[in-house]
């Protein structure tokens, strides 16, 4: 069983040796430079990201606490930008809360972006307790299987949703399975 620091120089080393690989394959394929830089750069920060990720199943861990800052600022951050592109959403909200409360002179897209970048901190938040909830250390987030489904999905969902390169979307698979398997296969020998 590696700590921290184990888990993360595994996974440098690992993401460093895929990204190559993934580089030279999509550059014998005579794929653009930038598709073969975008390729190797997704590689190597997936590879990374998941192979210290299986741990935010413990409460007092180093990627748990990365989880909750990217979360934090991601999740206000996001309600946001939804709100400055369709500001009609905080409109329809506001309107919801300001006949609740009875008040009339706020405008309504005030309220409605200060209840969703509320709502947002609030489930960032709780997150970690949901996580706490569902799962326990070395249980379901200790799974390679688990992880590869979970890369299966979003890289089908970016394609599909995102007009996502199916390289790039080949290259998320990949990098789902040997991440986590690097956390747990290599440096846990689980």
């Amino acid at each position: 069983m590696g700590d921290y620091s184990e888990h993360l120089r595994a996974a440098i080393l690992a993401g460093v040796v895929l990204a190559g690989i993934a580089g030279y394959v999509l550059y014998s394929r005579e794929y653009s430079v930038q598709m073969v830089s975008v390729g190797s750069a997704v590689m190597f920060g997936l590879v990374v990201v998941l192979g210290i990720a299986p741990d935010i199943d413990v409460s007092s861990s180093i990627p748990r606490r990365y989880l909750g800052y990217v979360l934090v600022g991601s999740l206000p951050a996001g309600a946001l930008y939804m709100v400055y592109t369709d500001p009609s959403i905080a409109v329809s909200v506001g309107e919801q809360v300001l006949a609740l409360v009875g008040l009339g002179d706020v405008p309504p897209v005030v309220i409605g972006c200060g209840v969703l970048v509320v709502g947002a901190v609030g489930l960032a938040k709780s997150a970690g307790y949901g996580l706490d909830e569902l799962s326990t250390h070395r249980g379901l987030l200790h799974s390679v299987y688990f992880w590869a489904v979970l890369g299966i999905v979003a890289a089908g969902a970016g394609h599909l949703y995102l007009d996502l390169p199916r390289v790039i979307a080949a290259v998320i698979v990949v990098a789902s399975v040997a991440g986590p398997a690097v956390h747990i296969k290599v440096v846990d020998r689980m």
